[in-house]
């Protein structure tokens, strides 16, 4: 009798463990993507802050086209946000920070909508942007582009726990 109640009572802890187990990754499923959806949110407030900056549209209208990288430099140079670029009827105007591959993010953009995600191949990292008008024209626009990887990983880390961020980046 006391043989099977043990044998009862492990069955039921493995089980508990399990669910437990279980509940700990998907708890980190819906804090990754709450994260995102925040990111994503900062990333186009971003966007739409340096793309309605009046200096930005000065130097457009005044065709100072090369300010506009320098001034981008200054601008996109946060802790969060790794690079940023300006787009002209579909062409690569100006861009800052870290080189990305902009015809992919673009093409994200175009998918997506306001804030996108893209998978950055030569250097295998997600990244997020987000996309906003310039002077409130269609044709001119502001990429901003955030890294991902590391500092989501990092950061579900510290809520949930090491083992339950190996199911969220694979």
């Amino acid at each position: 009798v006391v043989g099977g109640i043990s044998i009862s009572a492990i069955g039921s802890l493995r089980d508990l463990a399990d669910q437990q187990g279980q509940s700990r990754v998907q708890l980190a499923g819906a804090m990754a993507r709450e994260d995102l959806r925040r990111f994503g949110e900062d990333a186009l407030t971003h966007a739409k802050s340096v793309a309605e900056r009046q200096t930005l549209e000065r130097l457009f209208a005044e065709r100072q086209v090369a300010a506009v990288g320098p001034y981008l430099r200054r601008s996109c140079n946060t802790e969060t946000i790794a690079a940023c670029a300006v787009f002209e009827d579909g062409a690569l105007i100006a861009q800052a920070g870290v080189e990305l591959p902009w015809e992919q993010i673009v093409q994200a953009a175009l998918e997506q909508g306001e804030y996108f995600l893209a998978s950055i191949d030569f250097k295998q990292q997600a990244m997020l942007g987000a996309s906003a008008s310039l002077g409130g024209t269609t044709e001119r626009h502001l990429n901003v582009a955030r890294l991902l990887e590391e500092k989501l990983s990092r950061s579900e880390e510290r809520r949930v726990g090491k083992y339950s961020t190996t199911y969220l980046t694979y």
